[in-house]
C-alpha cells in the first residue's frame, strides 16, 4: 500500500491538497517516463540510502581528527545521527511503497535493510568510541591549571 493511494489523499475537484500534492505531481511525472518500476517508484528510498552512505563516509573521515582534538566530535555525532535518520527514511519509504510482490524489489529491500543495519552498527560504534575517549574527565588542561593558580583556587583532579 502506498501513501499516494486514493484512500489517503484529500481530493478537491480532482486535485490533492497539502503534502499529498506531491503525489499527484509524482504520478503525472511517472506516467511520462519509461523507467523501470524500481527506479521510478523507489528513487526516493535510494536517494536516502546513498545520502546515508555518503554521510557515514564523511563521519568516518571526521572521526580521526575528532579523536585527536575533540572539537569535531560533535560534527561526527551529528553526521551519524543524520545518517541513521536517512537510513530509517529509506527503509520506511521502501516498505510503504511496496504494492506488488516482485522478487527483484524484495531483493533490493534486503540489500537496503543490510546496508542500513551496517550503518546503524557503525554509527553506534563511533558514538561509543567517542564517548569512551572523550568521556574521561581526568585530564585538566594546562591553561585551566594556570588560571586556577593565578586566582588561588584548588584544582581538583578526577
Amino acid at each position: 500500500m502506498s501513501l499516494c493511494s486514493p484512500q489517503w489523499l484529500v481530493l478537491t475537484a480532482g486535485a490533492s491538497e497539502g503534502l499529498f500534492a506531491l503525489c499527484s505531481a509524482y504520478q503525472g511525472f511517472s506516467s511520462c517516463t519509461t523507467f523501470p518500476a524500481w527506479l521510478g517508484s523507489y528513487s526516493l528510498s535510494w536517494m536516502f540510502l546513498s545520502a546515508s552512505c555518503l554521510l557515514s563516509l564523511a563521519a568516518l573521515l571526521t572521526v580521526r581528527p575528532a579523536l585527536i582534538r575533540g572539537r569535531k566530535a560533535v560534527a561526527a555525532l551529528l553526521l551519524n545521527i543524520t545518517s541513521i535518520a536517512l537510513c530509517a527514511g529509506s527503509l520506511i519509504s521502501f516498505l510503504v511503497s511496496i504494492e506488488q510482490q516482485d522478487p527483484e524489489l524484495l531483493h533490493r529491500l534486503g540489500w537496503t535493510f543490510y546496508i542500513c543495519c551496517a550503518t546503524l552498527l557503525y554509527a553506534s560504534l563511533v558514538t561509543v568510541l567517542l564517548g569512551v575517549i572523550h568521556g574521561d574527565g581526568g585530564r585538566v588542561e594546562p591553561a585551566v591549571r594556570a588560571g586556577a593558580a593565578a586566582v588561588d583556587l584548588p584544582v581538583i583532579a578526577a
